[in-house]
């Protein structure tokens, strides 16, 4: 320890003067500068922004490197390898350089696209997409839409089905209920002939009409047309509540209708047929009768003439 102060020299160097860092953070900037491009591109940085201008700077030159690539391969390269792999020579193209945040440029695109200026498979390019792998994609989307609006489409008619047989069902009850009550309306008119004539006074005519309708319905066409005779002549009035409760079940269409008409009509001319038939057999009848009587009477006057002649002989004895 002095007193007082004292001076200090160092006798050899400073490592600090052999420190060359400044220069080369100054040269990597040269080099940096020397490419073109801002220095986040080369360092990266997440919060790089810059404006138009720079990034219409960035966009010219890479397109220019594109271009000198792109001519590179197929005026150079393209015939050196051709010729040293013996290949047939082929045409190289670089996909086109864009700018992914050119907002503008792309809604110019879209506004272009609505209104049939440009085709799909140039905006799809434009915006970086592969055409052919898009158009596979399209294909297998429609197929499958198409696959569910089908099961859609079979599920509403299923349900659209059903509900038609529910409601047709119910309607065809509830006019059978309708056809039903109605006839019993017409017969209770006429209930005292009926049970006469259905020789059934203890029982509902109605429940036996019914009951004849039901067996008639399902019966053969021929073997109906006869029962339906033999009830008309045995039982004419209930004949005809019969053929209108008939009428009434098949004549859902103008053309039942008719054919039950026809039917009835036929089967009415059929009766008076055998009708008239009957009664010319009646009148033949009769008229045999007459005709045995008057031969009878005839044989009578012959056997009565010839007594006479055999007693005349004999009084002339």
């Amino acid at each position: 320890m002095f007193p007082i102060p004292i001076g200090f020299q160092a006798l050899s160097g400073d490592a600090k003067v052999l420190n060359v860092t400044p220069e080369l953070k100054f040269l990597e900037e040269i080099i940096i500068n020397s490419f073109g491009v801002p220095t986040e591109f080369i360092k990266g940085g997440a919060t790089w922004t810059s404006s138009s201008v720079s990034l219409r700077i960035v966009e010219n030159h890479f397109l220019m490197y594109r271009e000198e690539l792109q001519d590179f391969l197929n005026y150079f390269a393209s015939s050196k390898i051709s010729a040293f792999l013996d290949f047939p020579p082929a045409k190289f193209n670089l996909k086109k350089f864009r700018m992914s945040d050119d907002i503008q440029a792309k809604e110019a695109l879209l506004q272009l696209s609505q209104l049939g200026k440009i085709s799909d498979s140039y905006l799809q390019t434009e915006f970086g997409l592969d055409i052919n792998e898009n158009r596979k994609l399209g294909k297998l989307d429609n197929k499958h839409n198409l696959d569910l609006q089908t099961e859609q489409l079979v599920a509403q008619a299923e349900i659209q089905g059903k509900q038609a047989e529910i409601t047709e069902k119910f309607r065809a009850r509830a006019m059978a209920m309708f056809i039903e009550e109605q006839a019993r309306i017409r017969e209770r008119m006429f209930v005292t002939e009926l049970k006469q004539e259905l020789k059934a006074p203890d029982q509902d005519p109605s429940d036996i009409l019914q009951k004849y309708s039901a067996q008639l319905a399902g019966m053969d066409p021929v073997l109906q047309q006869q029962t339906l005779l033999t009830i008309q002549q045995n039982m004419p009035l209930a004949f005809s509540f019969i053929m209108q409760r008939l009428r009434a079940v098949f004549g859902g269409s103008p053309e039942q209708q008719a054919e039950a008409t026809m039917r009835e009509r036929e089967m009415e001319h059929e009766q008076n047929i055998s009708t008239q038939e009957a009664k010319h057999e009646e009148k033949s009848q009769s008229h045999e009768k007459e005709k045995m009587k008057h031969d009878e009477k005839k044989w009578e006057h012959d056997e009565k003439m010839q007594k006479e002649k055999a007693k005349q002989p004999a009084n002339k004895k």
